[in-house]
């Protein structure tokens, strides 16, 4: 099995450096991210089940949503990452999406910044 941080240098950085990028290229402290071991898990999962479409609620940093992303693209059958996060631009100060749109991995994920829980639309997305 490809290595996660082989496939995706960007989520190797942010690791490694344990920073982020803003939208205007600021470098901010990641303070809170799942660990590589966990990333390392979601990216076999979604190897292994090779889903079309997956679902992620919450973003941060964008750490899981980078792993599934790269676990999509190598599978390469056009997968999709469709991720709620109601505070993506508020309190993550759109770090998350700024590490997807690095990774070269915008065009399979869709962020809602909405609530799950208030929006019919996102029922009806998956």
């Amino acid at each position: 099995m490809a290595n996660l941080l082989e496939q995706c240098p960007v989520l190797r950085e942010m690791l490694e450096t344990k920073m982020a990028y803003t939208p205007s290229g600021n470098r901010i402290p990641m303070i809170s991210n799942i660990s590589q071991s966990f990333a390392e898990a979601l990216y076999a999962t979604v190897l292994k089940n090779r889903p079309a479409v997956a679902l992620e609620v919450g973003m941060a940093f964008g750490v899981s949503s980078l792993a599934i992303l790269t676990a999509l693209r190598d599978i390469g059958q056009g997968g999709k990452l469709i991720t709620i996060d109601p505070n993506q631009s508020k309190d993550w100060s759109h770090c998350g999406r700024t590490a997807v749109s690095r990774a070269g991995l915008s065009d399979c994920h869709e962020l809602i910044e909405e609530f799950d829980y208030t929006h019919d639309e996102v029922a009806t997305r998956v």
